[in-house]
């Protein structure tokens, strides 16, 4: 008996081994090379005025077909991926596409559209993120290089309607509570005093991943002087939609009326 509880024990770590050596096996990734992606690809040249080439556009054309809409892959940081898009949105305009998706807040979407217009819409943008940011801390995500400020206004040339889909980022309060105050016709000297004094302590605290141990985010969300502002600056639909985009940031959520929309014929970024 002493023998046959051995063998099975020792039979026990025999199958034991081998099902971990067959599991890491089985679930370990293997790093993806340029190589490996090489059968699948194909190279093309974009010109210095941001042109793809012939072949490069005859290749996307066939690639878009009759697709409702086409998704570029988040790449952070990335000028050619800036650059390109400010390609690729002359071929989809000739393939009837109408709306822009943007990885920003409808807020952000709206002040990017009112900079349309502008004689100088790069010179917009540095403003912006002077005033409201600091090094890669922009108050809009995703628009703060002038490779990015080249593609939006490429996009407004081309008549797209341009959309933010996600919530407004963490760095965008200050500009957004600027904006709500701008709403108000006659503000009380109540409201004003609200105003300065939410405007001061984020001010003093929006660059920092967190504020007294709490994430900065979910401070922003509980702070009763932030509140007691916004509670005070509302009362217009308007109004009322800045409020409630600056109560969600940090919690992940989607514009989903205009994510309907955008399937209809849009490239979202």
């Amino acid at each position: 008996m002493k023998l046959i509880e051995y063998l099975s024990k020792q039979l026990l770590k025999i199958f034991f081994g081998i099902f971990i050596l067959l599991s890491n096996q089985l679930f370990s990734q293997v790093e993806l090379t340029s190589e490996m992606m090489e059968e699948y690809a194909f190279r093309f040249s974009i010109d210095k005025d941001n042109n793809l080439n012939k072949e490069a556009q005859e290749k996307w054309i066939s690639f878009i077909g009759e697709n409702q809409f086409v998704g570029l892959a988040e790449i952070h940081r990335s000028t050619q991926k800036s650059i390109f898009t400010d390609a690729i949105l002359d071929v989809l305009k000739g393939k009837g596409f109408d709306n822009f998706a943007l990885e920003v807040g409808p807020n952000s979407a709206d002040i990017l559209s009112e900079f349309s217009n502008s004689d100088n819409f790069k010179g917009e943008i540095r403003t912006l993120n002077r005033q409201y940011g600091s090094r890669n801390k922009p108050p809009i995500i995703f628009v703060n290089k002038k490779q990015d400020a080249v593609f939006i206004q490429k996009a407004f040339d081309l008549e797209y309607n341009i959309w933010g889909l996600d919530q407004e980022f963490v760095y965008a309060p200050e500009m957004l509570l600027d904006r709500l105050y701008g709403l108000q016709e006659n503000p009380t000297n109540s409201q004003k005093a609200y105003y300065e004094e939410a405007k001061k302590i984020i001010k003093k605290y929006r660059f920092r991943n967190k504020v007294r141990g709490t994430n900065l985010s979910c401070w922003y969300q509980s702070n009763q002087i932030i509140n007691t502002c916004l509670d005070a600056l509302g009362g217009t639909p308007e109004a009322d939609k800045i409020i409630s985009d600056l109560r969600e940031i940090g919690i992940s959520t989607v514009n989903r009326q205009q994510a309907k929309q955008v399937i209809n014929r849009g490239l979202i970024i």
